[in-house]
């Protein structure tokens, strides 16, 4: 729970929904910190990435949705090759469909994934250091949220075993 900058002993749902909201709050605070966020090559690399990731890994009616949201980002940056704040929120909401795909999970999720990093990415370099830390803290805290959430919701009263705790901890770190 410290380590997703709870202050708990437990992981019970209360904990897990506080941390959820804290964390969010954090990015959007972020996002309106930071007055710019360019379309570096870093950022194109990687979008360009996770476009031929979706080429070479999904068929033909799972690659329209992500190729519809590559086009989304990509235009959303437009000519000038940056985005403001409110723009980066809208792209990367809980309810955008950049979101939905990654929840859809699989090869789909995968993708959505990386093309929501390569945002992530674009606003980390983009921020001023103060607000970058930020970030990166808040970042970390999500990873160790994400981590914990499915052993969490298997615990009724909160408390991980080890053992159940051990797969997603490798898996993610």
């Amino acid at each position: 729970a410290n380590e997703m900058g709870e202050n708990a002993d437990t992981l019970t749902p209360d904990v897990m929904a506080a941390a959820r909201d804290r964390i969010g709050n954090v990015f959007e605070s972020v996002a309106q910190r930071v007055p710019v966020i360019k379309s570096d090559a870093q950022f194109q690399n990687d979008l360009l990435q996770a476009a031929t990731d979706a080429e070479s890994t999904l068929d033909a009616a799972k690659q329209a949705p992500v190729i519809k949201q590559f086009d989304n980002i990509v235009n959303t940056f437009g000519k000038g090759g940056q985005i403001t704040g409110d723009q980066y929120l809208s792209l990367t909401a809980k309810n955008s469909i950049l979101s939905k795909a990654i929840a859809q999970g699989g090869d789909v999720g995968m993708v959505a994934s990386q093309m929501k990093d390569a945002l992530y990415g674009a606003l980390e370099r983009s921020a001023p250091a103060d607000v970058a830390k930020d970030l990166q803290k808040a970042r970390y805290q999500w990873k160790v949220m994400r981590t914990l959430e499915n052993p969490a919701a298997k615990s009724p009263t909160g408390e991980i075993s080890p053992a159940l705790l051990m797969a997603p901890v490798i898996k993610n770190f």
